[in-house]
């Protein structure tokens, strides 16, 4: 721990996922003396204020919300067909790390293509700032890499270590779960129904898209079991079934130690969180690295990946029945969430951060 004090600044995404996972990590950062500044969007005031840490508001073209919501939501439910693609789309993103390698450099080489002509944009841009370009080796590494510490959050039980060694300047965490003064009870109507307890959480934009949450509460209102639900900003856009209880917004990691399991998009975020707690994941991917995760809690034995709009309803209830009776598995991340909660990952990254701008 150092003496000397700092001022750090982290400058998180636009979503509660990027917000929170920095969140964790600044927390220690505070907790040993140093001022901790966040550059967020002003539709996030406050959010961060009450930790102890300083908010400095960015003003963009979203920052105003329309009628209470976030314009970007009410845009993301007219677009959302770009995430639905077909079966075989989808598929192409969900390449197992243990076998179909065959297929790896043809993906590989329509990836780069895909990515081309947005890595020169964001390269020339960077440039045109004065800041260091992108990494050239992939069109697929859209932000600078740092020549002294890279982090990156994915629990141990999921990593590629076997594939490729970290560089010196990369280091993997399990994550970097918040501390809140966040707390829940499980709501009236639910407590004296049968059936286990999920949580049904499609992140930011998932639970905003209003035909998916139909789709999927409809579905899930035929199972045996009881679901807490993110039913997200355009929550006044649909009703729950009996067997269900939602609001806008919900505390996670106050739900989190409560339910038996989590029915999930596979955000980053979401994905440390429900390994720290040591739950098994149902996960639906929408895009980006979520396929990637999907793919590998499934080939690791850790829970299920289904397509949450082209998985039928016999599939969806299926899969949810399999792993809230599957003994072993709950046994399996219960002791994986014991194994997280224990680990230093906040100090370790403390330290370095600490050495960096010390020496």
């Amino acid at each position: 721990m150092s003496d000397k004090k700092l001022t750090v600044l982290f400058t998180p995404m636009e979503g509660f996922g990027h917000i929170n996972g920095c969140h964790g990590i600044a927390e220690r950062l505070r907790d040993r003396g140093h001022r901790v500044v966040f550059a967020l969007d002003k539709k996030f005031k406050g959010r961060l204020e009450k930790y102890g840490f300083q908010e400095e508001h960015l003003i963009t073209e979203t920052s105003e919300p329309v009628g209470g919501v976030d314009p970007i939501f009410h845009m993301l439910n007219e677009n959302y067909e770009m995430f639905k693609g077909t079966p075989k789309d989808v598929a192409q993103f969900c390449l197992s790390a243990t076998d179909g390698r065959a297929k790896w450099t043809e993906f590989k080489q329509q990836l780069e293509g895909m990515y081309e002509n947005i890595h020169k944009r964001v390269d020339d841009w960077l440039v045109a700032e004065g800041t260091q370009p992108l990494p050239q080796e992939s069109n697929c590494f859209l932000h600078p890499f740092s020549k002294h510490l890279n982090i990156y959050m994915y629990p141990k039980e999921m990593d590629f270590k076997e594939f490729q060694p970290l560089a010196p300047n990369w280091r993997r965490v399990d994550g970097f779960v918040r501390t809140t003064d966040e707390t829940f009870e499980i709501p009236e109507s639910l407590r004296g129904r049968p059936g286990k307890l999920i949580l049904l959480s499609m992140g930011s934009l998932g639970c905003a898209i209003v035909d998916l949450m139909i789709r999927l509460t409809q579905i899930l209102g035929k199972s045996k079991h009881r679901f807490i639900v993110n039913k997200g900003p355009l929550h006044d856009k649909y009703d729950l079934p009996d067997n269900m209880w939602g609001q806008p917004f919900l505390p996670q990691t106050a739900i989190l130690p409560l339910v038996d399991l989590v029915v999930t998009h596979g955000g980053n975020n979401t994905v440390t969180e429900t390994f720290f707690y040591g739950k098994p994941m149902l996960v639906m991917p929408l895009f980006g690295d979520q396929f990637d995760s999907a793919q590998r809690i499934q080939e690791r034995g850790l829970g299920l990946s289904v397509s949450p709009f082209h998985c039928t309803e016999e599939e969806l209830l299926t899969s949810v029945d399999k792993l809230v009776n599957d003994l072993e598995l709950s046994q399996r991340m219960k002791a994986i969430g014991e194994r997280i909660r224990k680990s230093n990952d906040k100090d370790v990254i403390a330290d370095l951060i600490e050495n960096i701008a010390i020496n």
